[in-house]
């Protein structure tokens, strides 16, 4: 019966010490040899703390302080020195050992290899630095191209617009079509701009979040649109929207985007666009459902990437930023966005927004 008590102390999943006042060890299991790569007989008779990186030993003072001071359960997270100089984390667990006066004589202590989670935070740590550096490379390289671009750029494109106004009719067909193809490149040019400034600054207004009235957003959203959706007899309907903490000229612009999106890959069918909201247990489901061309499956996660187009700028103008922006804004509420369509069936996008 003792040999199978010392198998299960030994092979136990954890490390086992236990550890004096003093803060010398006085018993360890093979699992926490290993965990240090120390035999057992090196161990024992030795501090605890002799493992522990010294940027730590405040910590295992702490922990040490709890356990004598009566508390039945202590635990932190430590660095670990092992014998080839290599380092894991820890997290221990210890709980007071008393005698048989109730005093307190000895600390047992539970060890978990915790490294493969910390590695994983730090490399976490490392992606999210790196993504805001690059939202910061971003953001500057659209400020240059908005300022140093977008002003000459305006310039050939007006200049071009008034050479085919006033030699128009004194050149040839295809000196008239160069013009032509000079103006289209020009302004989509321009919307490429005015996209990428859009998406660099969506992260960078922070903390404007406000009370908006989904209903009044909608109906200002459509207005803008109105010209469009007269043109292609679009039949539009809403239901009744709830008030949402937001940031109002982004969440505008969110559905300003679906809906246009719905207009513009339509069906032979006369458009209709329905936007619907439903109540979950901790946010709004908001959806834009149209009987447009639909999106085959294997293009459902593309559409939402930067610069991604399924179409050429010959069938359909736009700079394959519009849904990379829903995307940004919808993670920037803290919500996610996904679209279930089949080519020939109409599209809905879905997207919550948490129920603040």
């Amino acid at each position: 019966m003792n040999r199978k008590y010392t198998d299960l102390f030994d092979f136990a999943p954890v490390g086992y010490f236990v550890v004096n006042k003093k803060g010398i060890i006085e018993e360890v299991n093979l699992t926490g040899c290993s965990m240090l790569g120390v035999e057992r007989r090196s161990l024992i008779k030795n501090p605890f703390s002799n493992y522990v990186v010294e940027s730590d030993h405040k910590n295992l003072y702490s922990f040490y302080q709890k356990i004598y001071a009566g508390d039945e359960r202590a635990e932190c997270e430590l660095k670990l020195k092992k014998k080839d100089n290599s380092f894991i984390y820890v997290q221990i667990v210890g709980e007071p050992v008393r005698d048989e006066n109730n005093n307190i004589v000895q600390s047992r202590t539970a060890v978990l290899d915790i490294t493969q989670r910390i590695n994983s935070e730090h490399k976490s740590d490392d992606l999210a630095k790196e993504v805001k550096r690059s939202n910061i490379d971003l953001e500057q390289f659209a400020s240059v191209v908005s300022h140093d671009i977008r002003e000459p750029l305006r310039a050939i494109t007006g200049f071009m617009e008034l050479l085919q106004r006033k030699y128009k009719d004194k050149l040839d067909a295809q000196a008239n079509e160069y013009i032509e193809f000079a103006i289209t490149g020009s302004k989509s040019m321009k919307n490429m701009i005015l996209g990428i400034t859009q998406y660099s600054q969506i992260q960078s207004n922070k903390n404007i979040f406000s009370n908006v009235d989904v209903n009044k957003a909608l109906k200002e959203v459509l207005l803008n649109l109105q010209v469009i959706i007269a043109e292609t007899s679009a039949i539009i309907t809403v239901d009744k929207m709830p008030t949402i903490k937001a940031d109002a000229s982004q969440f505008s612009q969110l559905f300003q985007n679906l809906i246009q999106n719905a207009l513009k890959f339509k069906s032979d069918q006369i458009p209709k666009i329905h936007i619907g909201c439903r109540k979950q247990e901790s946010s709004w489901l908001f959806s834009v459902s149209d009987n447009g061309m639909g999106i085959a499956p294997e293009n459902h996660e593309r559409i939402f990437t930067i610069f991604h187009r399924l179409h050429s700028k010959d069938q359909y103008e736009g700079s394959g930023l519009g849904l990379a922006v829903c995307k940004k804004i919808v993670e920037r509420h803290g919500g996610r966005i996904w679209v279930e369509s089949e080519i020939g069936k109409g599209t809905t996008f879905y997207f919550t927004i948490p129920n603040l």
